[in-house]
């Protein structure tokens, strides 16, 4: 399973403007960009498995790596090539350290690390340890990272390789800087969305109090190495979404942010597989909703953290969106009961510690609210029908 993302209602629609939904909830009104069909994406999704011979003793230079880019990969033979020829095409590639964590597949993904590794032992390196989900396959990359920047790419997933040229020029000029962000694409089975994440001055590297920011996903961010270890971060394992845990919890310790407005990141959509699938709601809501208890505990911790009061403003946000995106699950489950008693719990957090007024709630949750909840039925009703397009 690639990235455990977000729940994505539909596709994009080549006619007209869809509403934003999923992952892209927080993304500010008029940043994302015109959707073009999907055969204007140029990268290749071929297996590599076939090529894989016992592998010869690799040599490598000294690591002198810029930017590690973190793979967590299980069972994903079909795709990983594909991943890491788009990081190959890139001119720079020698400062980057692809680091492939294989959490335990059963399938050939052993053997197209090793077949990469030969091809290109200064760029691939392939850790294998056993199955812990996503969450557990991200720490371990963490932790194994040599780079002085860190971004997690999906191994289903893959980067523009002239986008990623430019993040490594800017990462080589700008110094030490804490956060950067960049734009990536939503990419469906017949067309593509272009998002862009910020509206703040590009490739300038700004204090983070200076710079309001909508809340950003995992897609977008690439991390200062030293940020994630000064953070502590260590996300749960065993579960889905973890994600969410990644984007949100180091921005708490960021200090400096820049944006670099390149697609870097190509975020596949629309395989039935994935977490975020409609068919997969009911399977993964409990995950989801550990992810949210987590989020609630950790931002319950700040009080006594000393935060930085615009980093602080950026966490209530974030922390909102992930609540707000839960409660939208629920309205879609079967469990009517369970819906209305966690969706009372996050409506607590909301206004108790992100400190949301209650007329500041978002719409279906003041109107839950005004119902008592007696009117969970007739708004699940309607956001199913939504649902189903």
């Amino acid at each position: 399973m690639g990235i455990h993302k977000m729940f994505v209602s539909r596709p994009c629609n080549l006619n007209g403007d869809a509403a934003v939904t999923g992952d892209d909830a927080g993304v500010a009104p008029g940043l994302l960009r015109t959707r073009r069909p999907l055969g204007m994406i140029k990268s290749s999704f071929v297996s590599h498995a076939s090529d894989a011979h016992p592998p010869a003793p690799i040599a490598r230079s000294p690591l002198n790596k810029l930017l590690t880019i973190v793979m967590p990969a299980y069972n994903m033979e079909a795709y990983l090539g594909g991943a890491l020829d788009s990081i190959l095409a890139c001119k720079r590639a020698d400062r980057v350290e692809a680091l492939v964590v294989d959490d335990g597949s059963t399938d050939a993904t052993p053997q197209v690390i090793a077949t990469f590794e030969q091809k290109a032992p200064n760029v691939v390196r392939g850790v294998r340890k056993e199955n812990g989900h996503y969450g557990s396959a991200v720490n371990r990359g963490i932790a194994e990272a040599t780079g002085d920047y860190v971004k997690v790419v999906d191994s289903d997933d893959w980067v523009d390789g002239g986008a990623l040229d430019e993040l490594l020029a800017f990462l080589e000029s700008a110094g030490e800087v804490d956060l950067v962000l960049s734009d990536y694409v939503r990419v469906f089975e017949d067309c593509e969305e272009p998002v862009s994440v910020a509206d703040i001055p590009p490739r300038k590297v700004l204090p983070f109090s200076d710079v309001r920011l909508r809340p950003c996903i995992m897609h977008a961010i690439t991390y200062r190495r030293d940020v994630l270890r000064k953070s502590g971060l260590r996300l749960d394992e065993g579960i889905l979404f973890t994600d969410d845990e990644y984007a949100l919890f180091p921005t708490a310790w960021v200090n400096t942010l820049a944006y670099v407005p390149e697609p870097v990141y190509r975020y596949r959509l629309g395989r039935a597989e994935q977490s975020v699938s409609p068919e997969n709601l009911e399977r993964t809501l409990a995950d989801n909703w550990q992810v949210a208890q987590a989020v609630m505990a950790w931002r319950r911790s700040l009080a006594a953290r000393g935060v930085q009061p615009a980093n602080l403003a950026y966490v209530n946000e974030k922390c909102a969106a992930i609540a707000y995106e839960h409660i939208r699950r629920r309205l879609l489950s079967s469990d009517a009961e369970q819906g209305r008693r966690v969706t009372r719990e996050l409506e607590a957090f909301l206004t108790d510690d992100v400190g949301i007024a209650p007329a500041d709630l978002e719409r279906h949750v003041r109107f839950l609210r005004a119902t008592d909840y007696a009117g969970w039925g007739v708004l699940a009703a309607y956001k199913k029908r939504r649902a189903k397009g």
